[in-house]
C-alpha cells in the first residue's frame, strides 16, 4: 500500500476476551490511507488465531510473531517496519472512535506538529455487560483555551504533570525516528510509557491537544500492569533509565522530569502500599522509597522543584510522604473502606427516595450499597457529563441536575464524587436549597 497516512502499531499478548472489539474499531475507521501492525508475543489464548481471521479480511492488517514478551520492544518493532506518516499505538484491550485518526491527521497536518492528541474515556464493565464510562480531559476549567492551539510541550509545567499516556494520539514517524524515541525493551508490559513520553517532551517543540474523547481506556482487565504489585518498582525503572538516558544534555527540561516523577511517586507509591496492606516495610515499597526521595529531596533543594508546585490537595500528602513513610502509609490505612463505613452508618426510619450525584466508580459503588440499605429507594443518577445522562445504570437512569429538580423535589442527593464533591454542593446549594445532601467524601475518604 501507498502513501499510509497512519501506522496503527497493536502489540497483543493473550487478550483474547477484547482483541475483536479492538481491531474491529481499527479497520472501521474513516481513514482509509493506514496500516495495521498487529505484533503479537506469542498469545496462547487464541489471540493470534483472531487475528489471523481478520487478516484474512482486510489486506491492511499486518500480524507479526514477534519473539520477546515486551510491550516496549512490541511498539519499537513497530515503529522500525511502520510505512505511515505517523504512528499511533493501539493497546489490545481497548477500543477507539472510528473518526479518531482522520480528525488527528489532519490536525497535525493542518498545524505542522510533532504530535496531536485527543481526550479519552476510561471504562468498566458493569455485571450486566454495559460499560460505565468517564472522560478524561486534558484541560479543564480556565485552561479549557489551550485546546485547538498549538503548544510547545518542552518547557509546559502542566503536560509533564498529567499527560502520560501514549496511545490517546499520533506522533510523526520522522520525528520520532529522528530523535531516536523509542520505549525501553523491558519484560513485559511495564509503565514503558513513562519514558517515551518524557522524550518525546524533551524533542518536541510544536504540539496540540483537541477537545474530544476518542479512545476507550479499559479499566477492568485484572492482570493491566497498572494494577501490579510491582507499580512503584516499574517506575523505578523507567525513571532510572530516563536520568541515564538524559545524562549531561541540555535539551531536556529537566523541571519537567521531576515534576512528572513527583507524580509518579506519590500515585505509584500509594497504590502500592494498598495492594500489600499498607505495609510500608515490605520490598515492594521500601526498596525504591530512598532512590525516589533522595532525588526528589535534591531537585527541591536545588530549587528545580518545589512542593507547590503541586496541587495543594497533592502537596500536603506528598510532604507527608517525603518526611514519614511510616505516617503516610498510616495516615492511608485510616481511611480505608470509609467509605463504605459512610454508607453502612446511614439510616433511615422512612422510605426515602435518594439519588446519587455522579455516575462514575463511586456512583456504582454507592447505587450497590445503598440498594442494601432498609428504606432506602435508588430512583436516579445525577451526572454534569451531558455524554451520560440518558443512560440507564444497573436500571438507574442518569439525568442532569435541573431534570432532577423537578422530576423528584423531595429526594435526598447522595454526592458520589470525590474530586468535585465541593464544587457539587455549590452547584446543589446554588439550584436549591432544600435538598438533603450526603457527602462522604467530607471526612476525608482516601480514594
Amino acid at each position: 500500500m501507498n502513501n499510509i497516512k497512519v501506522s496503527i502499531i497493536m502489540p497483543s499478548l493473550n487478550v483474547s476476551a477484547y482483541i475483536e472489539e479492538c481491531i474491529r474499531s481499527a479497520i472501521r475507521q474513516t481513514l482509509k490511507d493506514i496500516e495495521i501492525l498487529c505484533i503479537d508475543a506469542g498469545s496462547a489464548d487464541g489471540t493470534l488465531e483472531i487475528l489471523n481471521e481478520y487478516e484474512k479480511l482486510d489486506d491492511r492488517i499486518k500480524i507479526i510473531n514477534f519473539g520477546t514478551k515486551s510491550y516496549g520492544a512490541q511498539v519499537n518493532h513497530g515503529i522500525s517496519i511502520s510505512q505511515g506518516e505517523y504512528v499511533a499505538i493501539l493497546e489490545t484491550d481497548d477500543f477507539i472512535e472510528p473518526d479518531m485518526y482522520e480528525v488527528l491527521y489532519y490536525a497535525a497536518e493542518k498545524f505542522h506538529v510533532d504530535y496531536v492528541k485527543g481526550d479519552y474515556k476510561k471504562f468498566f464493565a458493569l455485571d450486566n455487560g454495559e460499560y460505565l464510562y468517564s472522560v478524561i480531559k486534558q484541560f479543564e476549567d480556565e485552561d479549557i483555551s489551550l485546546y485547538g492551539k498549538t503548544l510547545n510541550p518542552h518547557t509546559f509545567d502542566y503536560l509533564y504533570k498529567t499527560d502520560f499516556n501514549i496511545w490517546k494520539g499520533i506522533y510523526r514517524r520522522d520525528f520520532l525516528i529522528r530523535n531516536q524515541i523509542y520505549l525501553n525493551e523491558s519484560v513485559g508490559a511495564a509503565y514503558q510509557d513513562i519514558g517515551f513520553m518524557e522524550k518525546v517532551m524533551a524533542a518536541a517543540r510544536k504540539a496540540i491537544y483537541l477537545d474530544k474523547p476518542f479512545y476507550y481506556y479499559r479499566m477492568d482487565r485484572d492482570n493491566a500492569s497498572s494494577y501490579s504489585v510491582h507499580g512503584l518498582r516499574n517506575t523505578y525503572f523507567e525513571f532510572k533509565e530516563l536520568m541515564k538516558y538524559f545524562g549531561g544534555s541540555k535539551n531536556v527540561y529537566r523541571r519537567g522530569v521531576y515534576l512528572h516523577m513527583m507524580t509518579a511517586f506519590l500515585n505509584e507509591y500509594e497504590k502500592t502500599l494498598k495492594k500489600i496492606d499498607f505495609d510500608f516495610a515490605l520490598p515492594e515499597c521500601s526498596d525504591y522509597y530512598t532512590w525516589f526521595a533522595d532525588n526528589i529531596s535534591q531537585a527541591i533543594e536545588g530549587n528545580i522543584i518545589t512542593l507547590e508546585d503541586m496541587e495543594k490537595k497533592y502537596a500536603d500528602k506528598f510532604e507527608l510522604l517525603l518526611k514519614n513513610p511510616q505516617a503516610f502509609a498510616e495516615f492511608l490505612k485510616s481511611g480505608k473502606n470509609k467509605f463504605r463505613e459512610y454508607v453502612e452508618d446511614l439510616s433511615f426510619g422512612r422510605e426515602m427516595q435518594i439519588i446519587i450525584f455522579g455516575a462514575g466508580h463511586w456512583g456504582y459503588e454507592a447505587l450497590k450499597l445503598l440498594r442494601e440499605k432498609k428504606n432506602c429507594n435508588v430512583q436516579a443518577f445525577i451526572d454534569n457529563d451531558d455524554e451520560k445522562q440518558g443512560m440507564v445504570i444497573e436500571g438507574v437512569k442518569v439525568y442532569s441536575l435541573k431534570q432532577i429538580l423537578c422530576k423528584f423535589p423531595t429526594a435526598v442527593i447522595f454526592i458520589a464524587n470525590e474530586k468535585y464533591h465541593p464544587e457539587i454542593r455549590m452547584q446543589i446549594e446554588k439550584e436549591s436549597k432544600g435538598y438533603t445532601v450526603l457527602c462522604p467524601f467530607e471526612r476525608g475518604i482516601q480514594n
